[in-house]
């Protein structure tokens, strides 16, 4: 008789985001949120042109570190290895916006 183990579903690793707006670019009601660790940055600007009700032919700039724009193809994971603050649980990504180019 053959035993049958029972399987866990893989634990998906989230990136926690901070948004912080800059310039004149409209502050988020929620400011802070996770995503899979797996996906690309477009989803974070797919997200956020959501929350700000923004097209795909409005204008968004996004920032890491105040000045570093991320391909939309980046791997979430490798942007919060190489850019995120903090250690452990606390490590976070600060995803700075703008609706006009901010930094060089």
């Amino acid at each position: 008789m053959t035993s049958i183990t029972e399987t866990k579903p893989p634990i998906t690793t989230k990136v926690k985001l901070v948004f912080e707006a800059v310039g004149s670019a409209p502050i988020l009601a929620h400011k802070k949120i996770q995503v899979d660790a797996t996906h690309p940055f477009a989803v974070v600007d797919n997200f956020l042109r959501g929350q700000l009700q923004l097209n795909q032919h409005d204008t968004l700039f996004l920032y890491i570190n105040t000045g570093f724009c991320p391909s939309m193809d980046e791997i979430m994971s490798t942007l919060n290895q190489s850019f995120g603050t903090g250690e452990g649980k606390k490590r976070k990504l600060i995803v700075n916006y703008s609706l006009q180019p901010a930094w060089g």
